[in-house]
Parts: structure tokens; C-alpha cells; sequence
């Protein structure tokens, strides 16, 4: 990374207090600091300090978060934000003091330092398209409505359990729709006794629920009921009544999230002209054509790593998604048979596990794209076979089903073609799979 920058400052920033931002030159001197409020005035007049302070000069910002009212405010007057692992300040601290100590002017301190002296630590925030805006934050909401989806079941169950737990045999986990809409129209035992075999063939049908038969709900809600204290089948019908309401409320705008987001895949999926009036695929036509590549998986890969994807960096994006191992190889290991035979000490052996610091979603996504991959195609199949033979956990063999993907996607990515599964037909684990 190129360093053609003459002003460093670091920012440490907060979530109800103040910020705090520390200025240095090119040669360390401190050339001023400025603690300023999260509030829109507040930073719009820090960024119109800070371009009279520099006086012209390129400025280079680093902070922690690549992302909030800061950073967009930064970028909206051009200029360049940088943005670090917290784990590195932490490291980046260390060098500065071994007491521990630790406040916002010193952390924003750091950060200017660690800037102008190890500026390659930091990546470059660019502004994201409007596209990929929209998509990410349709895809954190929806995993978001799925969060409060299932907080919600669950305190739906626990409710059932206590006054009605014939119930749940109809749904263990309270989770379906049509499960709600039968007990709000028999919320407790005693109303289930004058329940409509009509309402609940209508419910039934209209969900399209073939597992159960209407008689069947009808006979496993009317069984005897268990004996409760007096005033709890009343207490438990309004509390299970609310939850209902919520969990209703909740899939709808779970199902109007997915319907925008499936809007918004559509429109980056379009064909782009290039430069010579050619169509061109779009990264998000490409990512989809991988085998194991939904909806769901696409749209979070497409907003959580764009930076990693516009730029081709593949061993970014294996670091962010955690299918990257670390290893550690430190000092004197031994094999776990300890002294070899004749008596002489074991060899050294790095030690290799797996990445921690990562995107939590980019993890799951990935996890979830090589699962449904080595079920399906014949190549992802038989790496995932071949890795599991040799010992590996599933985990660890899905991390490596999720490499291979990930090399695979670079390469058309790079070349601006679809995945091919003809071409990867050739590859000698789609060979052994065909044989097999």
C-alpha cells in the first residue's frame, strides 16, 4: 500500500461520549486533538477543523470501525480512512506502555502513531455502492427477524409447557405459522373444546400443511388436560396470546425483508456493457453460478466481503470468512508419540487451528455454502470425502470444500465467466466421483 499521505490522525471512537481524535505530521510531532460530540454537527464540524488543520496537506484517518456516521462523513469530503483490527491497537498499545494503561486520548494517540509507522497494517474503506448498502442491510435484518423468530418461539414453548403441553406435539418447537394461528383461536385447553373442524381445515390449507389432518390437531388439543394452580391458565392464555401477535408480526416482516433482498440480488445480477459495449457478467451472476450458492448465502458473501471481491483478493476473503488456519510453530513440538524409537526426541510439528478472529456471518455462510455443495456436486463431494477419510472433522473438511470453492470463484471472477460445472468435470475429484 502506498503511503503518499503528510497528516495522521487517529480516531478512537465512542458509542455515548465523546470522541477523540489525535493529529500528527509526517515526523510524529503532534500538531493538535480534538474531542468532539456523536452528533451530526458536532462532526461535520470536526472534519472542517481537520481540513484547516492540514492546510491542504493529504490526510490519512485511522480508527477501528470501518463504518459509522464518522467514517461516512470523512469519506462524503474525500478523505482517506483507514481502518485496523482491535486486536492490532491492543498490540499497537502494548509498544507504547507495559502498565496496561489505557484511556481515549491514548488509544487515539496509538492509532495516529501505528498509522504513520506501520501504515501497511491498515486496509483501505471505500465507499460501498448503493447496491451493496441496500443488500447488507437487508441481510443483517433478516438475520436480525430470525434472531427475535426464534427468542420469541421459545418463550412461546416454555409458556405451553407450563398449562398446555399437548400442544407441542403438534409443533416441539412452536415455530409455524399455522401452529400460531391455531392457538390463537384455541389459546387454552377449555377453548379447544369448542375449536371448528372447518377453521382448522381452512388454516391447514391455506398454509399448505400436509403432515397434519385437521382431526389429528383437533384430537391432540381436546386431550385431558393437566391439572395447574388457579389463575395460571388465565395468566399463561393472555401472555401465549401476545406471543402469537409478535411471532406474527415478526414473519411477516421476515418474508418482506426476503422479498427485497431477492429484488436486490436480482437487479446486481443484470449484465453490465463494458468498456467495449460488450456485456459483462456482475460478480453477483458469478457468485450465484457456484454450486451450493443461494440466495441467502450470495447476498451475504456479495455485502460482508465486497471490498475482498472488488479488489480479487482471495486470501483476504478466506482470512475473513475464517477458512484460513492458523499456525503455530514456536519452540520444540513433539509428535504425540513422544520419544521416537532408538531413544531420540520427536521431531518439530507446527501446530495449525482454526482462525477465530473472522466474520462471524461470512463464517456461517461459508459453512453453510460447502455444506450444501458437498451434497450436490460431485466434485465438492468427493473433496469432503477424501478430506474425512484422512482423519479431518467435518468442520475442518467443510473449511477445505469452502477453499476449493473459493479458488474456483476467484478464477471466474477473474476471467468474467460463469462457473462451469463441464470444466470442472476435469478435475481429478469430479473423476473420482464419477468413477465411484
Amino acid at each position: 500500500m502506498e503511503n503518499a499521505f503528510q497528516i495522521y490522525v487517529g480516531i478512537d471512537l465512542a458509542v455515548v461520549a465523546a470522541h477523540q481524535a489525535w493529529v500528527l505530521d509526517d515526523r510524529l510531532k503532534k500538531i493538535g486533538e480534538k474531542a468532539f460530540e456523536p452528533s451530526a454537527g458536532s462532526i461535520q464540524a470536526f472534519v472542517e477543523w481537520l481540513h484547516e488543520l492540514a492546510a491542504g496537506r493529504p490526510i490519512a484517518v485511522g480508527l477501528e470501525a470501518p463504518h459509522g456516521a464518522v467514517v461516512e462523513a470523512l469519506l462524503e469530503r474525500g478523505v482517506a480512512v483507514f481502518h485496523i483490527n482491535p486486536k492490532q491497537v491492543d498490540r499497537f498499545r502494548d509498544r507504547e506502555t507495559v502498565s496496561g494503561a489505557k484511556d481515549d486520548r491514548r488509544d487515539a494517540r496509538v492509532l495516529a502513531r501505528a498509522l504513520c509507522t506501520d501504515f501497511d497494517c491498515f486496509h483501505e474503506v471505500q465507499a460501498a455502492a448503493p447496491e451493496i448498502v441496500r443488500l447488507r442491510e437487508l441481510s443483517r435484518e433478516r438475520d436480525d427477524l430470525l434472531g427475535d423468530l426464534g427468542a420469541a418461539a421459545n418463550r412461546l414453548r416454555d409458556q405451553l409447557t407450563r398449562y398446555y403441553p399437548q400442544a407441542l406435539r403438534l409443533c416441539p418447537a412452536a415455530s409455524a405459522p399455522w401452529f400460531w394461528e391455531v392457538l390463537e383461536l384455541a389459546p387454552t385447553p377449555e377453548e379447544a373444546v369448542h375449536l371448528e373442524l372447518e377453521r382448522v381445515k381452512a388454516i391447514l390449507k391455506r398454509r399448505r400443511i400436509t403432515k397434519r389432518k385437521p382431526k389429528e390437531v383437533i384430537h391432540v388439543l381436546k386431550e385431558q388436560p393437566v391439572k395447574v394452580a388457579a389463575g395460571l391458565t388465565e395468566a399463561c392464555r393472555g401472555h401465549v396470546r401476545r406471543l402469537t401477535a409478535i411471532l406474527a408480526t415478526t414473519h411477516k416482516a421476515l418474508r418482506e425483508v426476503e422479498t427485497h433482498l431477492a429484488a436486490e440480488l436480482e437487479k446486481l445480477r443484470q449484465p453490465v456493457e463494458g468498456d467495449q459495449g460488450k456485456a459483462e457478467h456482475r460478480d453477483a451472476e458469478i457468485l450465484l453460478s457456484m454450486p451450493g450458492v443461494g440466495e441467502i448465502v450470495g447476498a451475504t458473501v456479495l455485502s460482508e466481503a465486497a471490498e475482498a471481491l472488488r479488489a480479487r483478493d482471495y486470501t483476504r476473503l478466506r482470512t475473513l470468512a475464517g477458512i484460513a488456519p492458523v499456525t503455530k510453530a514456536s519452540g520444540l513440538r513433539r509428535h504425540s508419540g513422544g520419544r521416537k524409537q532408538g531413544g531420540g526426541r520427536g521431531q518439530r510439528k507446527a501446530q495449525v487451528v482454526m482462525r477465530r478472529a473472522c466474520s462471524p456471518r461470512l463464517r456461517n455462510a461459508l459453512h453453510h455454502w460447502a455444506a450444501v455443495a458437498a451434497q450436490w456436486d460431485p466434485a465438492a463431494k468427493a473433496h469432503y470425502k477424501a478430506l474425512t477419510e484422512a482423519g479431518q472433522t467435518r468442520g475442518r473438511a467443510l473449511r477445505g470444500v469452502a477453499d476449493r470453492l473459493l479458488r474456483i470463484l476467484f478464477a471466474a471472477l477473474k476471467s468474467g465467466k460463469l462457473y462451469d460445472p463441464g470444466h470442472q468435470a476435469k478435475s481429478p475429484y469430479a473423476a473420482a466421483a464419477i468413477a465411484a
